[in-house]
């Protein structure tokens, strides 16, 4: 067996039992460190601070790339491509005693995916461009020019039209609606849809 070799009485009766010197301190405390900084003048910040920051926080985004334009562009176009398709099935449904046939809607698919989803692209498209983005006020007003122009029409054939015109205009002027809302600002679009619910009202339309 390994035995183990115990310390010595004596090795241990040589260390000296004593309390540490306290009288001197090896640095600062907390209470110092606090005092020194609530003693230090505080400098305020220069009013160029101020600007860098307003500058940065206001400053506008980069512009996008070619790619990143016509990902939004496809985003978008797919979108209200399908919007337009749905509300061309309601408009359908709302007129027909019978659901669509299949050859109905294999037809309004072709239709959406060759004509309608091209013609969003050439619309969507300009508007996203680097050229456009450098005048965003000028995209606010024609996006509300156009959102309370497809609004007021939308809900005069609705209300005046035959269901011919209902079914051929409304699903193209009320995607035309929503991507200008979806464009807008908030106070933009608040704005145009009071003035197209004002002119309803004055002309005794109703949006049902």
């Amino acid at each position: 067996m390994v035995r183990k070799n115990k310390p010595s009485m004596s090795s241990a009766s040589n260390i000296s039992l004593a309390h540490p010197d306290r009288s001197r301190s090896n640095g600062k405390t907390l209470l110092d460190l606090a005092s020194e900084r609530e003693a230090s003048p505080r400098v305020p910040p220069s009013p160029n601070s101020f600007a860098s920051i307003q500058k940065s926080i206001t400053a506008p985004p980069p512009p996008q790339s070619t790619s990143d334009t016509l990902l939004t562009t496809l985003l978008h176009a797919i979108t209200l491509s399908a919007l337009h398709m749905t509300l061309s099935l309601l408009v359908a449904h709302q007129y027909a005693q019978t659901p669509p046939s299949r050859e109905n809607i294999i037809a309004l698919l072709s239709e959406t995916v060759f004509r309608t989803l091209p013609a969003l692209v050439l619309l969507v498209f300009p508007l996203h461009t680097r050229t456009a983005n450098r005048f965003p006020w000028l995209r606010q007003v024609l996006f509300f020019l156009a959102g309370v122009a497809a609004g007021a029409h939308l809900l005069w054939v609705g209300n005046k039209g035959a269901y011919l015109a209902v079914m051929r205009r409304t699903p193209g002027v009320a995607t035309i609606a929503v991507w200008c809302v979806m464009e807008s600002s908030w106070d933009w679009a608040g704005v145009g849809i009071a003035l197209v619910g004002f002119w309803a009202w004055w002309n005794g339309l109703s949006a049902f």
